[in-house]
């Protein structure tokens, strides 16, 4: 049995997972953290990762680095998303990684992002043969069609809750017409994404599987304020289902309020009180476009399939 850390440097959030990674079965945790870095923060505006941003995303390793290090982690998996795929001075950062830490880190195109999240979340929820899973991240959103047997079909759209927040929503609450633009804007999206003639990877007429399941920060967090836990738990949060009409209600209720007041709210992180509203409008539509009604949420995504598809290739 190896001991093995994965890391996720996404656009919003960094994420660690320190398992013990047996030869065959399913992976033992022994740490998880999470730092909110906003690496992605103005990114919009100049196409450049902030020095601000940097130097935040650089602690937060830093502490990652430690932690790996006293878990005694034989081998280190870091991989970036959007925010580093899409940044002119993404290789400057990932160098600047490897200087400072040690750690070498892979900068995944969508589809391999897409490809690892269907893996690590088809390891923590339980699945029928085809499903769609939707995975929310700050500067990219994956829906990955998982096909039983078959290899995933990924599509990668650029639309992230923290690009439409910082963009769209800048009034406390946002008002009515910042919110009529960003569902413009990800209409817009999700129209040039899925039309016939844009390639799309996903079989017309929709849905084409049986189960919607959600992963990733906007979505455990609606779970989790669903729940209303105090404090954040992987147990409770695989396999809890959403309804379309519950996750509406949050985003009406969270929308209306002050950021200051959503901070209060149970079950949201701090650091997400501004992206939840873009987040949740972003799964309404995607439930429309697919036809869904409910949603299975997973706490397992990239960081587990990072480590099983490691332990896969060994």
């Amino acid at each position: 049995m190896i001991r093995a850390a994965s890391i996720d440097i996404g656009t919003n959030t960094f994420r660690l997972l320190i398992a013990d990674v047996p030869p065959a079965g399913e992976l033992i945790p022994v740490r998880r953290e999470r730092i909110i870095t906003r690496l992605g923060e103005g990114f919009h505006s100049g196409g450049r990762l902030s020095p601000a941003a940097c130097r935040r995303s650089l602690q937060a390793l830093d502490t990652f680095s430690s932690i790996i290090k006293e878990h005694a982690a034989r081998a280190v998996h870091a991989v970036a998303t959007s925010a580093v795929r899409e940044a002119i001075n993404g290789p400057e950062f990932v160098r600047a990684v490897e200087r400072r830490t040690g750690i070498g880190v892979k900068v995944l195109s969508g589809d391999e992002e897409g490809r690892l999240s269907c893996t690590g979340v088809l390891s923590s929820v339980t699945a029928p043969d085809r499903s769609c899973i939707l995975d929310i991240g700050g500067g990219s959103t994956e829906l990955i069609l998982s096909r039983h047997r078959l290899p995933p079909l990924v599509l990668s759209i650029r639309l992230g809750a923290v690009h439409l927040c910082e963009e769209l929503l800048r009034s406390d609450p946002p008002s009515q017409q910042e919110q009529s633009a960003m569902h413009a804007r990800i209409k817009k999206a999700l129209d040039a994404a899925l039309a016939p003639d844009a390639s799309s990877p996903f079989p017309a007429p929709y849905p084409a599987s049986d189960m919607l399941i959600g992963t990733a920060g906007t979505i455990t967090t609606l779970a989790a304020i669903d729940q209303s836990l105090n404090q954040y738990d992987p147990r409770s949060i695989n396999n809890h289902v959403l309804s379309r009409h519950r996750i509406s209600s949050i985003r009406c209720r969270l929308s209306a309020m002050k950021r200051e007041e959503r901070m209060r709210v149970t079950g949201i992180e701090h650091g997400r009180e501004d992206l939840i509203i873009a987040g949740s409008a972003i799964v309404l539509q995607i439930m429309d476009r697919f036809g869904f009604d409910l949603m299975t949420v997973s706490d397992g995504g990239l960081l587990e399939g990072i480590l099983i598809d490691a332990c896969r290739r060994q």
